[in-house]
């Protein structure tokens, strides 16, 4: 047993056998260490929880953050290219008189402004 974990166990006593349980698993096995900036309202808020519940201001931090992204929804996973939404445009312009540069030069076509790049050699 390292010394990290008896030190955990012997300050559930103090902490509470829950704290002590998460200071394992935190401290231990899982934890990253990240810099974040906050908002003095914030800081002045996050003091005044932890202070108020007997615990860490990284424990506040970390308890809001786990609500966050359990109630944050998932961005839809993408397994093929194929699957991607965009790749039912590819060749929906299948006119021989569309222009080559429609690409690169969009905005001319689309609003009018003039061409950013020289129009390539037309196509075989």
């Amino acid at each position: 047993m390292t010394a990290v974990i008896r030190q955990a166990i012997r300050g559930a006593d103090r902490r509470g056998s829950a704290t002590a349980a998460r200071f394992m698993v935190y401290g231990v096995y899982t934890m990253k260490r990240k810099q974040i900036y906050i908002e003095e309202a914030q800081e002045r808020a996050i003091k005044r929880l932890a202070a108020r519940r007997g615990v860490s201001e990284a424990l506040v931090i970390r308890e809001a953050m786990a609500r966050y992204i359990v109630d944050e929804p998932e961005a839809p996973t993408v397994e093929q290219p194929e699957d991607h939404p965009l790749w039912g445009i590819i060749g929906i312009v299948d006119d021989p008189d569309a222009p080559i540069d429609g690409s690169i030069n969009h905005d001319h076509y689309i609003y009018g402004v003039p061409r950013k790049y020289p129009v390539p050699k037309k196509r075989r």
